[in-house]
């Protein structure tokens, strides 16, 4: 069994637009940016898996 992660609840269809500096936006900044370096992987490493430039992925 993986590991399992509870995210926060925004909302049924609320504010979409949130700002880079509520708690969901934080909260998915941190979790992604953690899963990430558990998968060993640096931007560009990312980003030439997902087939984009690795500054999308900042």
């Amino acid at each position: 069994m993986g590991t399992f992660y509870i995210a926060p609840k925004i909302g049924a269809m609320g504010n979409i637009r949130l700002s880079i500096h509520s708690f969901e936006h934080s909260w998915l900044r941190d979790f992604l940016l953690k899963r990430r370096k558990e998968l060993g992987l640096s931007q560009r490493a990312l980003g030439m898996k997902m087939g984009v430039v690795h500054s999308f992925i900042g």
